[in-house]
């Protein structure tokens, strides 16, 4: 249907996130999409894509599972337009503007899946290691270190599951420059650090409750912990890469590996 209505105007669909990475779970995960169209999206654009969504959320429960960017292909060539704040989507409704992470420009240039277009990597250049670097510091002092001042967020299962299959991943990719999926991050973890393997256990139960104050509190140590971690073992200032952040905007939302 998409094809059909922006005919003309739809440049590329393209697939990121758990697909892209080979783990997408049928139950749970989302459809990561970048939709690349060939002209701006102005407000009659914009009435155009709500009605359009309407349909596509009544016909199919998979679209509700759909979240990404529309964005015009001229603004992802050059880095100097990264920062740029495109027209969202989350559980196929448009939202306001987000920008396009370096975490999903290097998992579209390397591993995206095309539903139409060319090759996302003749349109999003490599993402550079220092530029990944910089978003993972942010992703850990910027938004983790915030959520662990708000421990009574932790009392939600889903929170403590995002930390738990978030943040071995931004360690890997601190490490190794790679991004990879939420079922990898949970086996690092188990492995590479026994300890937090209780908890691990506790909040990826299927079965796993609402959780009480202590595994609120268990889950803000191991935040803090797995900072604490990355500051040893990778010797960076990531407060540093916090405010280059926060001067180029990216506080409004960086790469979280969602």
């Amino acid at each position: 249907m998409l094809a059909s209505e922006l005919q003309g105007t739809l440049a590329g669909i393209y697939l990121h996130g758990s697909i892209a990475l080979d783990a997408f779970d049928e139950r749970t995960s989302d459809i990561d999409l970048l939709l690349l169209l060939d002209e701006e999206i102005d407000q009659k654009m914009r009435s155009k894509l709500e009605r359009i969504h309407r349909t596509l959320r009544s016909r199919s429960s998979w679209w509700k599972r759909s979240e990404g960017i529309y964005a015009r292909s001229s603004h992802l060539i050059d880095d100097r337009d990264a920062r740029k704040l495109h027209l969202s989507m989350k559980g196929g409704r448009l939202r306001g503007g987000h920008r396009l992470g370096w975490t999903e420009r290097k998992i579209l240039h390397e591993r995206g899946v095309v539903v139409a277009g060319p090759h996302p990597s003749t349109i999003i250049p490599p993402v550079s290691r220092s530029l990944l670097d910089e978003e993972m510091w942010y992703n850990l002092h910027g938004y983790w270190a915030g959520r662990a001042r708000r421990p009574y967020l932790f009392l939600h299962t889903e929170m403590a599951r995002f930390a738990i299959t978030t943040i071995p991943r931004i360690l890997h990719a601190l490490e190794h420059g790679e991004i990879i999926s939420k079922r990898e991050g949970v086996v690092l973890l188990r492995e590479r650090f026994p300890a937090w393997r209780p908890l691990v256990d506790e909040v990826m139960s299927v079965r796993a409750p609402l959780g009480g104050i202590g595994r609120a509190r268990r889950t803000v140590g191991f935040i803090h912990a797995m900072i604490a971690f990355a500051e040893e073992a990778y010797g960076s200032d990531g407060k540093n890469a916090v405010r280059a952040n926060a001067r180029s905007g990216n506080d409004r939302g960086a790469g979280l590996l969602s």
